[in-house]
């Protein structure tokens, strides 16, 4: 009977620890984010707070990580920290730092995309009639970061003056911007798809 309580107990404690268990993603402004990293993509790191495994899920610059550690002990160094300063740390700092809250407020109040977004779904139109050319000038929006105008800012004066909400605001503009261009580029092949298909039908 000992043995078995004895078992239980091990495995609750366990449980515990998976449960409590997370990657540690160092930014370069000292902040420390308790996490669990999804993906680790080309520009940007996705991952969800440790204290909420199902999400939702946040991106963050990769340009602005010094180390992810993960859990198992395996660690990435991404850039250098620029000093050697006690790093403050925050359970929740993903949500109080400056450069999330750029991101949420991109979120709820970018939605300047319209006009890039309709000269996109004209380019896919064509895309089939000069080769594949038309992608060129859909790229080159994707890439471009929004005009100030467009970002529909709701704190014009925080976005002037604080780099690093500015930082996170113009990544999740530009990410929220370069998704929409190439879901109508899409959409534009589809409709000359279906436009040719219907004339071959009524023909």
């Amino acid at each position: 009977m000992k043995l078995n309580k004895l078992l239980l107990i091990a495995a609750g404690m366990l449980t515990m620890f998976s449960a409590y268990s997370q990657d540690t993603m160092t930014l370069l402004n000292r902040e420390v984010i308790l996490c669990k990293v999804k993906t680790i993509n080309r520009n940007d790191v996705d991952y969800v707070l440790w204290t909420s495994s199902s999400g939702p899920i946040y991106g963050v610059s990769k340009a602005m990580i010094h180390k992810i550690q993960y859990e198992t002990g395996g660690e990435v160094l991404l850039n250098p920290m620029p000093n050697k300063v006690q790093v403050i740390i925050s359970k929740d700092t993903a949500l109080q730092g400056t450069y999330m809250q750029g991101v949420e407020d991109a979120r709820k109040n970018y939605f300047g995309y319209g006009p890039a977004r309709t000269v996109a779904a004209g380019m896919g139109f064509l895309a089939l009639f000069t080769s594949g050319l038309s992608a060129v000038p859909a790229a080159l929006m994707a890439v471009q970061a929004p005009e100030k105008e467009r970002l529909g800012l709701p704190n014009e004066a925080l976005f002037d003056n604080n780099s690093q909400y500015r930082d996170g605001y113009l990544y999740e503009a530009k990410k929220i911007k370069s998704k929409k261009i190439w879901s109508s580029f899409g959409t534009g092949i589809g409709l000359f798809v279906v436009s040719v298909v219907g004339l071959v039908v009524l023909l």
